[in-house]
């Protein structure tokens, strides 16, 4: 059994700024090494990538995807703003049922093999990590720990993604929540990543956020709340690189989200904001956002 984190710094971090940086376990060289592989995976054949895919993964879980997915943002033809909530983006869903099976077919190429390699070292690293936080917040809320880890397969999901970007000061991922229980930010090619958080006194605060060396961003997503009692408020973010450090090309990040699978779905208006909302309203007032 790992050790778990002291819920006291969880708490007071994210109820002060809306995340907790903790410790992770791999370098950030590694990181970037890991990422690499990603993107060279990327250059398989695009019937090779689609057999990396499994719907359902989890039993009556909906939307329980693992493996290799390819979605593109729409544009209302009127407006030009974005229909629902897909970015344009490639990213694969990564955990044990992966390892378990889709890691044969990894074996006919070197670039797939490689990034199985990276992603399961990767995959292990975190899902010790989202256990020591699990088991923090179980010392408050008895029973949590076993909600997400009494199971053979945890429903965790290590997300590598990669962005196409255009070099301009427009978000690449939208303002959202995570609409699962938890998640570890922990590797981005270069800083992006938006936090908007509601203070105590009820307004919001917005800041672009880097972790430390061998650490990772942890913050709550929407069903995070049902299982704290409401203690715990999701964090919402979104992605606008910032343009002085990063021409037009690709954008890499890699993320790791806990997710609880037996609450309700979570709707999509649940997760993103109207411009009436508070943090519509709030989005509206601050530089680089669109809706």
């Amino acid at each position: 059994m790992v050790a778990p984190l002291d819920y006291s710094k969880l708490e007071h971090q994210i109820c002060s700024r809306g995340f907790a940086e903790v410790d992770f376990a791999l370098e950030s060289s590694y990181m970037d090494f890991a990422a690499q592989s990603w993107l060279a995976f990327l250059t398989l054949p695009e019937d090779t990538k689609k057999q990396f895919f499994i719907n359902n993964a989890f039993e009556g879980v909906s939307d329980s995807i693992v493996g290799y997915v390819k979605s593109e943002r729409k544009l209302d033809e009127k407006t030009g703003h974005p229909i629902g909530s897909t970015d344009n983006k490639e990213y694969f869903h990564f955990n044990r049922i992966a390892i378990n099976e889709l890691s044969t077919l990894a074996l006919a190429d070197d670039r797939a093999l490689k990034f199985f390699a990276n992603a399961t070292n990767i995959y292990m690293e975190a899902e010790k990590t989202h256990k020591r936080i699990m088991l923090a917040f179980d010392q408050e809320f008895p029973g949590l720990y076993d909600r997400f880890f009494s199971a053979k397969v945890p429903e965790l999901y290590l997300r590598f993604l990669k962005y196409d970007f255009d070099g301009s000061d427009r978000p690449i991922a939208m303002p959202h929540y995570d609409k699962g229980a938890f998640t570890l930010a922990l590797a981005e090619s270069t800083p992006g990543l938006r936090l908007h958080y509601e203070g105590c006194d009820g307004n919001f605060d917005t800041t672009y956020v880097q972790k430390h060396p061998r650490a990772a961003l942890a913050f709550p997503g929407f069903q995070f709340q049902g299982v704290t009692e409401g203690s715990f408020l999701p964090t919402a973010h979104d992605v606008v690189p910032l343009s002085s450090q990063e021409g037009a090309g690709v954008r890499w990040s890699i993320v790791c989200f806990a997710d609880y699978g037996n609450l309700d779905p979570v709707p999509y208006q649940a997760i993103h904001f109207d411009d009436d909302s508070p943090l519509g309203k709030h989005l509206a007032s601050i530089p680089n956002w669109e809706n």
